[in-house]
């Protein structure tokens, strides 16, 4: 056996704050009164009402950096969309080909199916917005035209 505290043992471990705890609660009751659904805004006016002006003082930050974090990540997603929307297109065109040749019976071209292939892989595995790697700057998979 150890010679450590249970402090010493759980310091390491990240303990969630006031308000995560108090949300937490607060959507079990919830869960509990209507099992069939509730607005998270409920959820947190209900934690809110409940919490202790100390402990709302202490919680407030973290409900403005939620709240900013929100936004980042709608912004964040927007311009994903963005980035990805012209790629879609393209994809959706190809694809569309591709379903023509095949119900004709006919033999698919290989830099079509190459072209829905690295459209997808370009979709799928997306790179950070400021990449400058060689499948960024041109179309296709790995770089190729």
């Amino acid at each position: 056996m150890s010679d450590l505290s249970f402090e010493e043992i759980v310091a390491g471990i990240p303990q969630p704050s006031v308000w995560q705890t108090a949300f937490a609660i607060e959507e079990e009751y919830l869960q509990a009164e209507r099992p069939g659904g509730y607005e998270v805004e409920e959820i947190g006016r209900r934690t809110w009402e409940r919490l202790s002006e100390e402990d709302r003082e202490v919680s407030l930050p973290e409900l403005f950096y939620a709240a900013w974090e929100n936004r980042q990540q709608q912004l964040d997603e927007r311009a994903r969309w963005k980035r990805e929307e012209p790629l879609k297109r393209e994809l959706q065109s190809l694809l569309a080909r591709y379903g023509e040749l095949t119900e004709a019976g006919s033999r698919v071209p290989q830099a079509v199916t190459e072209a829905i292939a690295g459209l997808t892989y370009r979709l799928m595995v997306p790179c950070d917005p400021s990449c400058e790697c060689p499948s960024c700057g041109q179309r296709g998979f790995g770089g190729a035209a």
